[in-house]
C-alpha cells in the first residue's frame, strides 16, 4: 500500500467545514484509494473505499453509527436511523422523545445537524414503515435477544478507561452496552483502546459500567 496525508472532506461526506487532516491509503501497484483514516468526534476512523456490499456499510455505517449516538444522548427511548441520501437521515424516536430530541425552537437538533454535517428528519416509531415487521418478527418468538460480540472487562484508570483487545490489533470495532451502540474505535498497536476520562464516550462507559451492564465489542 502507499500511505498519503492531506487535509480533505472525507469521503463521503459534504459538508466543507468537516474537512480534517485524512491519511488515505492507496493500492500500491494501481494507485486505487482503499481506506481513509482520520479522527470524527474524537474516535479514529477507518472507512473502507471499495466496500461495494451495500449501503450500510463504510461511511454510511459510520454516520448512521454517530446520529445514534447523538440522538441517544437526549432521548429516554429506542432509537432507529435510517439513511436516506448522503447527508439526510430520518431519526425515529419514541413519541415522549420528539420534545427532547428537537429542542426548543428546533436547537437541539440543529445543534446536533451542523456538528454531523447531516439533516436530520425526526419522527415517531410509528411513522415508520418496517417497525410492524420489526414488531411481527420478535413477537411470540420465545427467544430473548442476546448481547454479540467478545464480552470484555474495561480497566479505569486514572486518566483512561481502557479496554484490552490483544488478538484484534489494528481492528476498527464498536463497543456496546447490552448491545446497545456506545462508539466504533480502532484498536492501537499496543493491543487497547484507551479513552480519556472526561470525554462524553468515557462518560457513557462509565455509567455503563456502574449500571453493571455487559461490555461487548463486535467489529465494525
Amino acid at each position: 500500500y502507499d500511505v498519503t496525508t492531506e487535509v480533505k472532506v472525507p469521503e463521503g461526506l459534504t459538508a466543507e467545514d468537516l474537512a480534517r487532516p485524512v491519511i488515505q491509503v492507496a493500492d500500491f501497484e494501481t494507485g486505487t484509494p482503499a481506506y481513509e483514516i482520520y479522527t470524527f468526534n474524537r474516535q479514529v476512523i477507518t472507512v473502507p473505499l471499495d466496500d461495494e456490499s451495500g449501503s450500510d456499510t463504510g461511511v454510511n455505517r459510520i454516520a448512521k453509527q454517530e446520529i445514534e449516538r447523538e440522538i441517544r444522548s437526549v432521548a429516554r427511548g429506542h432509537v432507529d436511523v435510517e439513511l436516506t441520501g448522503q447527508d439526510n437521515a430520518v431519526v425515529y424516536v419514541e413519541e415522549g422523545d420528539i420534545a427532547s430530541v428537537i429542542g426548543k425552537g428546533g436547537g437541539r437538533i440543529s445543534d446536533i445537524e451542523d456538528r454531523l454535517g447531516i439533516d436530520i428528519d425526526v419522527r415517531t416509531h410509528e411513522e415508520n414503515s418496517g417497525a410492524g415487521a420489526t414488531a411481527a418478527n420478535g413477537a411470540g418468538g420465545g427467544v430473548e435477544a442476546k448481547p454479540a460480540g467478545e464480552v470484555v472487562q474495561p480497566e479505569i484508570t486514572a486518566r483512561h478507561v481502557v479496554i484490552r483487545m490483544d488478538d484484534h490489533v489494528g481492528e476498527t470495532v464498536e463497543v456496546r452496552a447490552d448491545d446497545e451502540y456506545l462508539f466504533t474505535a480502532t484498536v492501537g498497536s499496543g493491543g487497547d483502546i484507551q479513552i480519556s476520562r472526561g470525554s462524553a464516550i468515557a462518560e457513557e462507559l462509565e455509567d455503563a459500567i456502574d449500571r453493571k451492564q455487559q461490555i461487548t465489542v463486535v467489529p465494525a
